[in-house]
């Protein structure tokens, strides 16, 4: 079992589903929700609402994940391949420096950068110092604002090591396939821009450790799934 944490103080659920969604069409795959926030209660549409586990899409979903102890129920009971947990809740975040892979979400706006240099340091604590993180930076950016750099100076004094950085721009389809997605049974990821696109395939290929053609393959066999 691979556990991929994507940290970040944005609503990342869109973000989340849409990596299941391809990640699940060769794997059995937890959704986390580790954000405090209930990010996931109206995500997505439930037949149940009262079960610990989701099914959405090919997938599975547990919601308001706040204890070690739950989550290593749940993944004891559920033998899944992927687990991706979508990390916002800072009083959780310290337990999850031993997953496989991870992931920094953030834009340039300050309350987004703050709060993430806080969720890191949290995330960081239980290190001894012998031992970078390598974290892969996702970053929702607008042009004209800072640089990479200041990222650099900001989270320096921490122990990561930023492995690669991805980058994508707001764009109105996003907005408006998120909203749609919000009532579907199933995740349809054919309205998406093509720069949001180009980073959820290379996110992907990060997590699954194939190649840019296979992930292709795998983005139009997404596009017609049902």
């Amino acid at each position: 079992m691979k556990q991929i944490v994507i940290i970040g103080a944005l609503d990342k659920t869109d973000m989340m589903l849409y990596l299941c969604k391809l990640v699940s069409l060769n794997h059995k795959v937890l959704l986390v929700d580790a954000t405090g926030y209930e990010r996931y209660k109206y995500a997505y549409p439930k037949i149940e609402l009262d079960t610990e586990i989701h099914q959405h899409d090919q997938f599975d979903i547990a919601e308001e994940v706040t204890a070690m102890e739950i989550y290593q129920r749940l993944i004891a009971e559920g033998t899944y391949d992927y687990v991706l947990i979508d990390l916002e809740d800072i009083e959780f975040a310290s337990h999850w420096s031993e997953a496989d892979q991870f992931f920094m979400v953030t834009s340039y706006d300050n309350p987004v950068m703050q709060r993430n240099l806080r969720l890191m340091e949290a995330f960081s604590s239980s290190l001894d110092g012998t031992r970078l993180i390598p974290v892969t930076r996702v970053i929702c950016e607008v042009a004209g604002t800072l640089l990479e750099e200041y990222l650099d100076d900001l989270f320096s004094p921490l122990p990561i090591e930023w492995k690669d950085t991805l980058v994508y721009y707001p764009d109105e389809r996003d907005l408006a396939a998120r909203i749609h997605n919000q009532a579907r049974s199933n995740v349809n990821i054919k309205r998406i821009s093509g720069e949001y696109r180009k980073v959820l395939n290379e996110m992907a290929e990060s997590i699954m450790e194939i190649g840019p053609a296979e992930a292709k393959k795998l983005w139009k066999r997404a596009e017609r799934s049902r």
